[in-house]
C-alpha cells in the first residue's frame, strides 16, 4: 500500500492496522522515499508480506510533525489463496 503527502518537514510515519500500529517484522516492512513521481512529495509504502485472511481490515497512514497530524485510511480485504485440489487415483 501507498500513500503520498508533501509536508515541509519530515514527518514520523506511522502505519496502524484496526488502530494498532505496524511494527517493521518479517512479513510487514513500512518506508518512507521521495515520490518517484516528484513534485517534492513523500511515498510511504506498507508492504505486507504473505498476505492472510486474517490481515485483512482498516490500515492507516498517519504523519506526524511537531505541529500537525494528518490521517489517511483504506479497508483492505485479502480473500487468502485457494489450495489445488489434487485426485490420486
Amino acid at each position: 500500500m501507498e500513500c503520498r503527502l508533501r509536508c515541509p518537514v519530515n514527518p514520523e510515519v506511522t502505519w496502524l492496522k484496526d488502530g494498532v500500529a505496524i511494527p517493521n517484522s518479517d512479513r510487514f516492512y513500512n518506508e518512507v522515499i521521495p515520490d518517484p513521481l516528484g513534485g517534492g512529495a513523500l511515498a510511504c509504502r506498507l508492504v505486507i508480506g504473505n498476505p492472510q485472511a486474517t490481515d485483512s481490515g482498516r490500515y492507516i497512514c498517519r504523519a506526524e510533525t511537531n505541529s500537525h497530524i494528518e490521517n489517511t485510511y483504506t479497508d483492505v480485504v485479502f480473500k487468502g489463496a485457494k489450495l489445488p485440489i489434487i485426485i490420486i487415483k
